[in-house]
């Protein structure tokens, strides 16, 4: 867990250790390396951040094993209630929190999840490899 106060930040540099449940498909994530800045707005914060971790998976076609590295970047609005968060939902993709803290590492999980379809390249992929042969 890194939770962060939710306050003016310009930009700080963190690097999360996973200690949610990975995907299925993800077998290991490095430390996951993440930039972020965080701005209060009306009465939500804007964080923006880029993150990069190495992530071993299970190929959703061959299901053989490959290693990548996955990069994000995103904006998110934390929000203090559903009122606000359901406002925001036009523009950006919201997270409500409770209390002065965030969980970064949560939002950074999630949005790995989004991104847990994982497969080789065409080349590597040993499917289209043995429909080759």
């Amino acid at each position: 867990m890194h939770k962060i106060l939710l306050t003016n930040i310009e930009k700080n540099t963190v690097e999360c250790i996973p200690s949610e449940e990975l995907p299925r498909e993800v077998t290991h994530i490095s430390p996951i390396h993440c930039t972020y800045s965080m701005r209060e707005v009306e009465d939500y914060f804007l964080i923006e951040y880029t993150a990069m971790a190495d992530v071993t998976f299970i190929c959703q076609r061959c299901g053989d094993t490959g290693n990548t590295r996955i990069s994000l970047t995103n904006t998110v609005a934390l929000c203090p209630n559903d009122d606000v968060a359901e406002r925001l939902l036009k523009h950006h993709e919201s997270v409500v929190y409770q209390g002065a803290y965030v969980d970064l590492e949560k939002i950074l999980m999630d949005e790995l999840r989004l991104h847990s379809y994982l497969k080789h390249s065409d080349k590597d992929c040993q499917l289209d490899n043995n429909a080759d042969n």
